[in-house]
C-alpha cells in the first residue's frame, strides 16, 4: 500500500512529491500526459529559488537554460515606472521553458526513486477512513491501489476534489490570449502595459522566443473562438509600446485562449485529500506568484497531510492568500479605471472579497501592478 497518491506531473504535484519522499512517505505520482505541453507566459521569482532549495532540487535546476528577466517595465495609468532586479532583494526574476522546467521535476523524482506512472489517468477514488481505494488507468489497464492520503495537482479544474464534492469559484471570467514570438535580440526585461480593454504582458523565454500575452475579459465562451485573430489586432492598436516591441518579429505560434482569472476550491479538509496550486487557487497573471505558489503550496501540503487540522489550517491560509491576492489585484486595477471607458474597467473586481464578507479597498485606491509576488501560505 502507498502512503499518498498524486495526481497530476506539474511543479505543484512534482514539489509534492518530493516533499513527501523527504518526509519518509511512499508516493505514487501519476501524470495524463506522456509529454508535457508548454505554458505561455511563465516565469519563477527570485523567492522560488527558496523552494527549489528546500526541494534539493537547486542544482539540476541551473542546469536549465532559464534566462534572468533584469528590468521589469510597467505603462500603466498613464505612467511608465521601471523596477530593476537590483532593487529586489531576491534577485531577478527566470523566465523559464515551462516542458523543460516540469520535466526536469519529473525527472527528478524519478532519479530519487520515487514511482512515476506517464500516460496514468485515476478512473475511480472511494475514501474509507484510514485508506483510500483508487483505480487507475494506465495504458487501457486498469490498475487498483490502496493509499492513506491523495494530493489533487491536477491545475484549475481540480478533478479529484471536485468528483469528491468540492466547489469551484471563479471571480470573473478574465481570458489570456497568447503567442509566441521569435526573440531576436529583445533586452532581458518584461512589459507590462494597459489598454482600452485589458492589459498586454510580454517577456522572453529561453528557447529564442518572446512570449506575448492579451488579458481581457468577455461575455462568454463562444466569443473565446470567433476569430481570436481580430481581437488580437484591435487589442494591440491600443497598447503602443506592446506593438513596438513585437513589430517586425516572425508570429511562432497560433494565438490561443486560456481561462487566467482568480479561482478557488472549497474543499473539505476532512477528507484526505489537499489540492495543491491551482488546484486549490489560481491567480491573475499580473501577480505573477503562479509558479511560486505551486512549489510553496506542494511543500506545504507535504507538511499538513493526516490531519484534520491541520488540513483545515492549510485550506484557511490557502483561502487567505486568495483574499489577499483579490484585494491587491483590485488596487491596481482602480488605479487605472478612472481612464478607461470599456466594460473591463468599469466593474470592481473584488465583488468576489464582498461575497466573503471581507472589506475591499477603497475605489480609485491602490498602486500600479508589481512584478513578482509572495511565496508563502499565511496561516
Amino acid at each position: 500500500m502507498w502512503d499518498v497518491l498524486v495526481v497530476g506531473g506539474g511543479p505543484a504535484g512534482s514539489a509534492a512529491a518530493l516533499a513527501l519522499q523527504q518526509r519518509g512517505a511512499r508516493v505514487l505520482l501519476i501524470e495524463r500526459a506522456q509529454v508535457r505541453t508548454a505554458h505561455p507566459g511563465e516565469s519563477l521569482p527570485g523567492e522560488g529559488l527558496t523552494c527549489l532549495d528546500e526541494l534539493g532540487v537547486r542544482e539540476p535546476f541551473s542546469r536549465l537554460s532559464s534566462r534572468p528577466c533584469y528590468l521589469h517595465r510597467v505603462h500603466w495609468a498613464g505612467k511608465h515606472r521601471e523596477r530593476p532586479a537590483l532593487a529586489t532583494p531576491s534577485g531577478p526574476t527566470h523566465q523559464l521553458d515551462r516542458v523543460a522546467f516540469d520535466d526536469m521535476l519529473l525527472a527528478e523524482c524519478e532519479r530519487r526513486g520515487l514511482s512515476v506512472k506517464r500516460g496514468c489517468t485515476l478512473k475511480r477514488l472511494d475514501c474509507h477512513s484510514p485508506r483510500v481505494l483508487a483505480e487507475l488507468s494506465d495504458a487501457g489497464t486498469t490498475l487498483r491501489m490502496e493509499c492513506r492520503a491523495v494530493i489533487d495537482a491536477t491545475g484549475r479544474s481540480a478533478q479529484v476534489c471536485r468528483r469528491l464534492g468540492a466547489k469551484r469559484e471563479r471571480a470573473d471570467r478574465l481570458i489570456a490570449f497568447g503567442a509566441t514570438f521569435d526573440r531576436g535580440d529583445c533586452e532581458p526585461s518584461s512589459l507590462i502595459e494597459s489598454s482600452a480593454a485589458g492589459w498586454w504582458y510580454t517577456a522572453p523565454r529561453p528557447e529564442g522566443l518572446l512570449t506575448a500575452l492579451y488579458l481581457t475579459e468577455l461575455s462568454g465562451t463562444p466569443q473565446l473562438a470567433q476569430k481570436p485573430e481580430s481581437i488580437w489586432s484591435a487589442a494591440l492598436e491600443q497598447a503602443p509600446a506592446t506593438r513596438v516591441r513585437i513589430a517586425q518579429r516572425t508570429r511562432r505560434s497560433v494565438i490561443q485562449g486560456y481561462r487566467a482569472g482568480p479561482e478557488w476550491t472549497h474543499f473539505d479538509p476532512a477528507l484526505p485529500v489537499l489540492p495543491v496550486g491551482d488546484a486549490v487557487l489560481s491567480f491573475d497573471p499580473i501577480s505573477g506568484e503562479g509558479l511560486c505558489f505551486a512549489l510553496r503550496s506542494g511543500i506545504e501540503a507535504a507538511k499538513a497531510l493526516g490531519s484534520a487540522t491541520i488540513h483545515r489550517r492549510y485550506r484557511d491560509g490557502a483561502r487567505s492568500v486568495y483574499e489577499s491576492h483579490l484585494r491587491e489585484r483590485e488596487a491596481g486595477y482602480a488605479v487605472e479605471r478612472p481612464l478607461r471607458n470599456a466594460a473591463f474597467w468599469a466593474r470592481p473586481r473584488h465583488l468576489t472579497i464582498e461575497r466573503m464578507g471581507v472589506r475591499a479597498p477603497a475605489t480609485g485606491a491602490g498602486a500600479a501592478p508589481a512584478a513578482g509576488g509572495a511565496c508563502t501560505l499565511a496561516e
